[in-house]
């Protein structure tokens, strides 16, 4: 078992301490650049905070889909190459896929931006 804080509380921690404490201070050409390093850290605590689940889920679909079983990457890859050959024209679940895995990414990147 691992000791609280835990590496989430640090990183939103560390975040913290950067947006609300060092930001202030920092001179104007830093600012960008401090703002983008604290949105990666909630970017990554958010990530952390949804585990395996998200690709396992993206696997699990891409397997069905392709009728092969193998690793993400490998899937994404035979996944990206029946797109392009126009394979999957019109499939509604190779459509459903690809929205929720960029809706799923949008919630760890940018949870404030309105899909809908």
């Amino acid at each position: 078992m691992r000791d609280k804080p835990d590496i989430r509380d640090l990183l939103e921690t560390a975040r913290q301490t950067l947006m609300e404490g060092l930001l202030p201070n920092l001179p104007a050409e830093h600012r960008y650049r401090a703002h983008l390093v604290g949105a990666a850290m909630a970017a990554a605590s958010r990530e952390l905070a949804a585990g395996a689940a998200p690709e396992e889920d993206e696997r699990a679909a891409l397997a069905r889909l392709l009728g092969e079983d193998g690793d993400l990457e490998t899937l994404n890859r035979a996944f990206a190459a029946k797109l392009r050959a126009g394979a999957l024209d019109g499939n509604e679940e190779a459509y459903a896929i690809l929205t929720r895995g960029n809706a799923a990414r949008l919630a760890e990147c940018n949870p404030g931006y309105d899909t809908g």
